[in-house]
């Protein structure tokens, strides 16, 4: 999907369950997103955010550390029903991650 230095912006699969619910289940990453969910929420918000990507060419992915190979967090683009508005999602980072200039990739994308 998209690529710089550091990271790697791509679909989720269903290999990255573990790493998104871990995310999803932990009070400082959802701090101000809603409540920490339990798994099969998460597993249900991955299928929800992957949903249109095929049709629609938008959608929330994961977002890849290079070194690491690890997910450490979600951004992208969403349909708001609302008003039907296409929105930048914010990203969502590891809380440790952050601390480390994790968002300053994803500003310059």
């Amino acid at each position: 999907m998209l690529e710089t230095d550091r990271l790697i912006l791509r679909p989720f699969n269903a290999d990255d369950t573990d790493a998104v619910f871990a995310l999803r289940s932990d009070f400082e990453t959802m701090r101000f997103i809603r409540e920490p969910q339990p798994r099969d929420e998460a597993v249900n918000w991955m299928k929800l955010v992957s949903s249109r990507w095929a049709t629609e060419r938008i959608g929330l992915g994961a977002v890849v550390e290079k070194a690491s190979g690890a997910v450490i967090g979600w951004c992208g683009l969403w349909r708001l029903p609302e008003t039907d508005e296409t929105d930048q999602q914010a990203p969502a980072m590891r809380h440790e991650i952050k601390s480390k200039d994790g968002n300053r990739d994803l500003i310059f994308i």
